[in-house]
């Protein structure tokens, strides 16, 4: 089966790769040391396209394909391994809300998620389980007017800087929903961070609700 790029495709890895070169490359030791994430370059890449790249237009994204996505990833990391850890994690949450989140969340969410103003992360992972929902104990009931979660997530990728968290918890016996759950909604916390040996620039954290 053959196999080739288009030739937006080949435009955007170039452009691509000519930004980890000029604007990543010399600074990779400064940002590992420094173990946080730089959010004027989030912006920075948000505002190339990069968080959107297979979003929507009318939300702010690039509306290309999931091969370019990966191509982004693929020469990111090649120069800085953790951004492309980033962008993995990053598009979970808003791919998540653009495939399922309705209308009223899409114009909430997706324009800061997309621009890099705002960051996202997915609570998949258990210690119960690892990632397989089958196993999942964290749980989610209707309380009067509201949904209230109860479990705890671990090694989520963001969350110690996210303004927004999509939360994967069972509804019922066979059945599980995607919560869009804001920084600071009570009962909501980011109770520890796990140490890593490199990819420091990334937090990585256990989560409660």
């Amino acid at each position: 089966m053959g196999f080739s790029l288009t030739r937006m495709e080949e435009m955007w890895q170039k452009a691509v790769r000519e930004f980890a070169e000029k604007e990543l490359r010399p600074r990779t030791r400064d940002l590992d040391d420094a173990g946080e994430l730089p959010k004027e370059l989030v912006k920075r890449m948000g505002s190339l396209g990069y968080l959107g790249v297979v979003s929507p237009e009318e939300y702010g994204g690039a509306g290309m394909s999931h091969v370019a996505r990966l191509l982004m990833i693929e020469e990111i990391s090649k120069v800085y391994p953790p951004f492309g850890f980033f962008f993995q994690a990053a598009h979970l949450a808003i791919y998540a809300i653009q495939k399922f989140g309705t209308d009223e969340q899409k114009r909430k969410y997706l324009p800061s998620l997309i621009s890099g103003d705002a960051i996202s992360c997915m609570a998949v992972t258990e210690q119960t389980g690892g990632s397989d929902p089958a196993r999942m104990s964290t749980v989610a009931r209707v309380d009067g007017d509201r949904w209230v979660i109860n479990g705890r997530k671990v090694f989520i990728t963001l969350s110690g800087v996210a303004d927004v968290c999509a939360v994967l918890a069972k509804t019922g016996d066979r059945t599980y929903s995607i919560f869009i759950v804001e920084k600071g909604t009570p009962g909501f916390s980011v109770t520890r961070r796990e140490s890593h040996m490199g990819m420091r620039s990334i937090p990585v954290c256990e989560v409660a609700f």
